[in-house]
Parts: structure tokens; sequence; C-alpha cells
């Protein structure tokens, strides 16, 4: 199984192949396991959750991971965490909001008027398609 998810999606992906989130009250959350998931792709993912130390280690799975570089809801610095787990390719996109990663953007989102969102939407489904069909 693959599994790919933008943002608090992500997160979801990310406990079913392992990995262990914690609360604010500093305390792990027991959340569900999905042995069967072999690689993750993760657009804006809600990392903060993982920061604490060990909170990976059950991720096994490789992941192509986007964070946007424009992102005010999952800052890169957020995502970054996922350089703990064993294999992560993190791609930071310049230019790139929360909702770049979608094609229809939510109402009221707009985009940093020099990203050429067009351009990279095209890129990122191939990259995906390669990473997913791990070619």
């Amino acid at each position: 199984m693959v599994g790919v998810g933008h943002s608090i999606g992500a997160w979801a992906l990310l406990c079913l192949a392992g990995a262990t989130p914690w609360g604010r009250d500093r305390q792990p959350i027991e959340v569900p396991r999905e042995p069967r998931i072999s690689r993750l792709v993760l657009y804006a993912p809600a990392a903060g959750w993982f920061a604490a130390p060990g909170a990976l280690d059950g991720v096994v799975a490789p992941m192509l991971v986007y964070a946007g570089s424009a992102d005010t809801v999952t800052p890169v610095a957020q995502v970054e965490v996922l350089r703990q787990a064993a294999a992560v390719d993190l791609r930071v996109v310049p230019g790139a909001g929360h909702f770049s990663f979608m094609h229809t953007l939510p109402p009221g989102a707009a985009e940093e008027p020099d990203f050429d969102r067009s351009a990279f939407l095209a890129e990122m489904v191939a990259e995906t398609s390669a990473f997913v069909e791990h070619r």
C-alpha cells in the first residue's frame, strides 16, 4: 500500500505507518497502525506532533515529502523533524504555500504572485508517480 496525503491527512498516514504522535501534554497518543504501508508521499505534513525523541522510530516506509517555503500552516521548520525517520526525501518548494499542493485551491486561498503553480503541479505529479511506481 502507498499512502498519499496532505496536511493532517499526511499526519494520519504517518501514524498508520508507525509514527507516534505526542500531544501538548507531552504524552504519546495511541493511534491505529497499518503494517501494509510500504511508501508515503506527504504534502505539507502536520509533522510537529512527531518531534519527541523516538516518535518516528516505527516508520520504515520510504517517504517523499514536500514542504512549501511560504507555508505558514506547516512551516518548513516543522516538517524538517521528519528527517529523523529512516528514508526521507524532503523537498522544499520555493514560494509554495500550504495549499500549493492541491489542484483546486480552497475558497479564499491565494498563491504568491511569482509562484508558477501549473509548472510546479506538473513536476510534482510526475515525481509522485515515479516514487509511487518505484522507478
